[in-house]
């Protein structure tokens, strides 16, 4: 892209621009064309079609106001601002083109081709394209309705997107990453026939197979219409069938993993599932579990909630609802069911409550997700705070300081700073991973030590760092008082390692700095702030033993406390890690330090650099 904008500036003003002016200085219009916009226009493009329609209406009014913004400012002139356009969108094109689109669309008579291609006769008549995936109703010649899904290699390009997303972010993501078309189709096609094999209603698979151009298909026979389809009123028992079909799914050790009105077929008085793409086979219990969430939600669209949860009581008994209403959350369900529950206006919320109220099981605390809270509020308070203290600060500094300093240091050096500092948030976040109580992917938990970058500007110091980790860790399934623990304890090991890294640097002496110690120090103050702490421990037993409610909201705590403390006390080497991971990571920030200091061309001694670094962090 950049290369092109080159080519085409010296074509049209006869001199190769300066490319860092064009993209960082704004002191006089830049060169035709504005390079900055036109490499925006082709990221944003291209990156388009990969992704959902908020973020493309979003990125496409950046990209209006930007060059709005341009010509208002006078960073560049009409003319360039039209030519970057042009240009980012001639690239973007060239880039589809060359390597394909996931919105790209075969035609009808090109589908009836590919399932020549497979050995199936049939005429295609309606078709659509979900998740990067196109999907075909057929008919064949005996007048059965066929459900067809062709991977191409535009189609391809973004289910595989969607497939390694989801692979990286989501803990129990569906089945196996598939990185080929024949893979993804092989998946869905094995768990169907195995499904099918050990007695579960499901749909049977015609065919699967490429055809010669290398498009994938697979070929299912339909029975009965999709429950989103049916306008009919259903008879209540349905909603007991659906359950009994769940029951012998999971009976044969298989899960669906997107349960919903789409996937579920109804003829006459019988139910059975279609699209086990999601689908995995001897899952773990939180598949089994975020099934049942499903259903539950599936069926509290159509029938109701009371129904819904009665229907899920006599198929699970008390007990089982009380563990499914603990996955009765936003995040269990697929994006299509979260559509179907808004637009019925229902809240899972109250999907779950209802649950709990059935099983007669005491409410789990577990994160509820709401559109707007109080904490919402807060946090959009502090991001607006956050962001105007960043932002006033880098204008009083001034752009073009910041970029006349950079010209003074060693770009290779900078760089390599830049890539040093990456590595202190992976080991944060391995520290987490040692103490989790549950699963939770190593990409996610690098995303939070990111945030904590914005933590650190309202709070730097480990007490953010522990607010932030309990609230990620209630947001992931774990019980509040268990949450805490986590923070606490990472929070706790990173101090200290902080005080072994300073100690071990004052102990041996291998620094310059030079500590004056007050020997005048007296031991009065601190034994009167021992026995002022010994008087409120004392009361505060006090209290907890006379007061029925509290103590058994302690004792709950300390219970809670204790499984999640003893399997970690028994463990030396999850500690270890815990408090390598966050020795390394203090010393990847003072190596950052260091490394930054030396592109400037200053010369200071790397344990000094250590403990002015560990000095800022309490600051």
């Amino acid at each position: 892209m950049v290369c092109i904008a080159l080519v085409v500036s010296r074509v049209a003003n006869g001199s190769w621009p300066d490319v860092l002016d064009d993209l960082f200085q704004s002191e006089s219009p830049v060169s035709y064309p504005a390079v900055g916009l036109a490499l925006w226009v082709a990221i944003t493009s291209v990156a388009s079609s990969h992704l959902s329609r908020p973020y493309r209406y979003l990125s496409r009014w950046l990209m209006t106001l930007g060059g709005l913004a341009a010509l208002g400012l006078g960073v560049t002139s009409p003319t360039g601002s039209i030519g970057a356009v042009a240009l980012g969108l001639a690239v973007a094109a060239a880039v589809h083109v060359a390597l394909g689109s996931p919105g790209g669309m075969p035609s009808l008579t090109q589908v009836q081709a590919a399932l020549a291609g497979i050995g199936i006769v049939a005429q295609p008549y309606e078709m659509v394209r979900r998740s990067g995936v196109v999907r075909i109703r057929a008919r064949d010649q005996a007048g059965d309705e066929l459900d067809v899904k062709l991977y191409g290699r535009d189609a391809w390009d973004g289910q595989l997107i969607v497939s390694l997303w989801r692979f990286v972010w989501y803990r129990d993501a569906g089945p196996t990453l598939a990185l080929t078309r024949l893979q993804q189709v092989e998946h869905e096609a094995f768990l169907t026939l195995l499904a099918e094999r050990r007695g579960a209603p499901v749909h049977s698979v015609v065919a699967a197979g490429a055809d010669q151009i290398g498009d994938a298909l697979l070929v299912i026979r339909r029975t009965g219409q999709p429950l989103d389809e049916v306008t009919t009123p259903l008879d209540d028992s349905l909603c007991d069938h659906m359950w009994q079909m769940l029951a012998t799914l999971h009976a044969a050790r298989i899960t669906h993993g997107a349960i919903d009105s789409e996937r579920l077929f109804v003829d006459g008085g019988a139910v059975s599932l279609a699209d086990f793409s999601a689908g995995e086979i001897e899952s773990s219990s939180t598949a089994f579990l975020t099934d049942r969430a499903q259903l539950l939600a599936t069926t509290a669209i159509r029938f109701g909630t009371e129904r819904a949860v009665e229907g899920a009581l006599a198929a699970l008994g008390a007990d089982g609802l009380a563990d499914v209403s603990a996955y009765t959350q936003p995040a269990a369900m697929s994006p299509r069911l979260r559509r179907d529950l808004s637009a019925a206006g229902l809240d899972i919320d109250d999907i779950r409550a209802a649950a709990v109220a059935a099983a007669g099981a005491q409410p789990r605390d577990l994160q509820r997700l709401r559109r707007l809270t109080l904490g919402s509020v807060v946090m959009a308070v502090l991001l607006f705070v956050a962001g105007s203290t960043l932002i006033t600060g880098l204008l009083e500094i001034g752009f073009d300081t910041i970029f006349d300093a950079l010209r003074e240091a060693s770009l290779p050096i900078v760089l390599l700073a830049f890539a040093v500092s990456l590595l202190s948030r992976p080991a944060n976040a391995y520290a987490l991973v040692a103490l989790s109580p549950v699963k939770v992917p190593l990409g996610r938990l690098i995303v939070l030590q990111f945030a904590m970058n914005f933590v650190n500007l309202a709070m730097p110091s480990t007490a953010g760092r522990v607010a932030v980790n309990i609230r990620f860790f209630q947001r992931n399934g774990v019980e509040p008082t268990t949450a805490v623990a986590v923070g606490a304890l990472d929070g706790f090991i990173g101090f200290l390692g902080q005080l072994a890294l300073g100690g071990s640097i004052l102990l041996f002496g291998v620094g310059s700095v030079d500590l004056q110690v007050d020997h005048t120090f007296s031991l009065d103050a601190v034994g009167s702030l021992l026995v002022l702490l010994a008087v409120v421990l004392v009361v505060g037993i006090a209290v907890i033993a006379l007061v029925p409610a509290l103590r058994r909201k302690v004792v709950e705590a300390f219970v809670a406390l204790r499984n999640f403390l003893g399997p970690l006390l028994r463990s030396p080497r999850r500690m270890a890690k815990a408090f390598c991971a966050n020795l390394g990571a203090e010393l990847v920030g003072a190596l950052t330090l260091f490394t930054v200091l030396a592109s400037f061309q200053q010369s200071v001694d790397l344990p000094d650099v250590i403990l002015v670094s560990l000095s800022l962090i309490h600051i």
